[in-house]
């Protein structure tokens, strides 16, 4: 009977480990289709390609991080995941390392382009990037070494906040201003900051449970893949739905300078003179009867 019951528990293990390598592989297969339709996404204005080629890096990175783990050769993680102990040492956690060098290097993207929308500084958009840095590297700590889980997970979360307070009063203020000349720019950011906002807070939770015991491995991967898909994917196709939105407003100096090209050309039309059509950016002027 204790040999029967072995056996079930060990084909039982595998059953879920295969779980495990199909979330990490369906994962990989996901992302890199959204990175493929972003960058083959049409656009006419080269400012808004910007936002294609960072959700493109977003999802090719998390492309191959999940390639990398799903590559893996046996439970024990050998060459991606690190073993560290549990609490009480009785068993041992797996740690998918490679998960924080991909929200390393893709949340301050995500970052980014909300801040973008939002027609937010250079330095505001840094300042917000390095919150963002020193979350998933406190984060990282806390997961790799189990005496400092807590206060880690502490200052990760303090990090969290003020992230996500820095980030919403300041495109909330660019927002309203957009409110009375682009309503619908203004709308498309509260959107996108309110997706990541539930969508990110859904991670420390899982932690939580995780490191509590209270949700299995393959619960695990299983739900840091569907997030990774929301705040990711999801986002990205909330981003990049409509063109309009990612192009920034002219400045006051181009404004005035396209209002007196306009007068120039009228005056001399009606003069019956050769009078050169307003100038686009980046383009030749053309002449009009």
């Amino acid at each position: 009977q204790d040999v029967f019951s072995l056996g079930a528990m060990a084909i039982w293990a595998d059953e879920k480990y295969e779980i495990e390598l199909w979330a990490l592989w369906i994962s990989c297969g996901l992302m890199f289709a959204l990175a493929m339709t972003f960058l083959g996404a049409e656009r006419r204005h080269p400012r808004a390609k910007q936002f294609n080629y960072a959700m493109v890096a977003v999802c090719l990175i998390s492309a191959a991080c999940y390639y990398m783990m799903g590559m893996e050769p046996e439970p024990s993680g050998i060459g991606v995941s690190t073993v560290v102990q549990a609490n009480d040492g009785s068993r041992p956690e797996y740690f998918f390392w490679m998960r924080y060098l991909d929200w390393l290097l893709t949340t301050p993207l995500i970052i980014a382009c909300i801040c973008m929308v939002a027609e937010l500084s250079v330095a505001e958009i840094l300042f917000a990037a390095g919150l963002d840095m020193l979350m998933v590297a406190s984060g990282f700590v806390g997961a790799q070494y189990v005496a400092l889980m807590w206060p880690a997970f502490c200052v990760s979360m303090f990090f969290f906040i003020w992230l996500m307070a820095y980030v919403g009063v300041t495109c909330f203020d660019h927002a309203s201003d957009l409110q009375d000349t682009m309503p619908r720019r203004a709308c498309r950011v509260r959107a996108l900051y309110f997706l990541t906002l539930i969508s990110w807070s859904l991670y420390p939770v899982l932690y939580i449970l995780t490191s509590g015991m209270m949700i299995t491995r393959v619960m695990e991967v299983v739900g840091h893949a569907v997030l990774d898909f929301i705040s990711k994917g999801i986002f990205g196709v909330l981003l990049l739905r409509d063109e309009t939105m990612l192009v920034p407003r002219p400045s006051a100096r181009a404004l005035e300078k396209r209002q007196e090209q306009q007068e120039i050309a009228q005056r001399m039309q009606q003069q019956g003179q050769y009078a050169p059509a307003p100038m686009t950016s980046g383009r030749v002027p053309m002449y009009v009867r």
